[in-house]
C-alpha cells in the first residue's frame, strides 16, 4: 500500500455533496469588467444598472424601452437621478441609449470586453 492509498477514503463513506436550494428571487450576473466600470461611477448607477440587466434578460438581450413606472420601486432613483445615471452608464459603454422624444428611451445593455 502506497502513501496516497493509505489516506484515501472509501468512496462508500464519502458523504454526497448537498445541493443548494433553488433561488426564489430574481438575480442578474455582473461581469468583473462591468463591476470595475461601475465602481468608478456614482452609487446610484449600481441599482439602475442591475435593473437594466434584469430587463435586458427579460427581453432576451434585445433593445427595450425604459419602464419608468417600474423605476419608482427602486430606492434613491428619481427622474433627475435616472437621467444622469443613464448618461454615466452610456459614457462608460455599459449601455447604449437611443433617445426618441417624446417616447421613453430605448436601452441596449452592451457586453463588455476588457
Amino acid at each position: 500500500m502506497n502513501f496516497i492509498d493509505k489516506f484515501r477514503s472509501n468512496p462508500a463513506n464519502v458523504p454526497k455533496p448537498k445541493r443548494m436550494p433553488r433561488s426564489t428571487e430574481p438575480f442578474v450576473k455582473i461581469t468583473l469588467s462591468q463591476a470595475e466600470r461601475l465602481f468608478q461611477l456614482k452609487p446610484v448607477c449600481w441599482p439602475l444598472f442591475t435593473f437594466l440587466l434584469f430587463e435586458s434578460f427579460r427581453c432576451r438581450g434585445r433593445p427595450f424601452t425604459l419602464p419608468i413606472d417600474k423605476l419608482d420601486s427602486l430606492r434613491g432613483l428619481r427622474q433627475t437621478n435616472t437621467r444622469a445615471a443613464l448618461r454615466q452608464l452610456e459614457a462608460c459603454h455599459l449601455i447604449s441609449v437611443r433617445r426618441q422624444p417624446p417616447k421613453p428611451p430605448e436601452i441596449t445593455v452592451l457586453s463588455v470586453t476588457t
